[in-house]
């Protein structure tokens, strides 16, 4: 049986309540999951992403390209359209 979303969310606020896991307080950042060697810089990322986003705006796309070839050479995938919203993850 298919649990409605509403059902899903409001257990989850049950379970957090209980557990006390402050689930609704993360932001996307903590979110993140990497692995613990991971040596990515957020910083270096924003700094990255905000140049491809300006190259994008001015319809710069060869600079876009390069900028987005940077990040994957980072392993980072730019998730360029994400219904959530998530800018990037980490690449496979």
């Amino acid at each position: 049986k298919k649990v409605p979303a509403e059902q899903k969310l409001s257990l989850l606020h049950v379970m957090n309540a209980v557990l006390g896991l402050k689930l609704f307080d993360l932001d996307r950042a903590e979110l993140r999951i990497r692995p613990a060697a991971s040596t990515v810089d957020d910083a270096v990322i924003a700094t990255l992403l905000d140049g491809r986003k300006a190259a994008r705006a001015e319809k710069d796309f060869a600079r876009s390209d390069a900028l987005r070839d940077e990040l994957a050479t980072l392993g980072i995938e730019v998730m360029d359209g994400d219904p959530l919203g998530w800018e990037w993850k980490l690449g496979a």
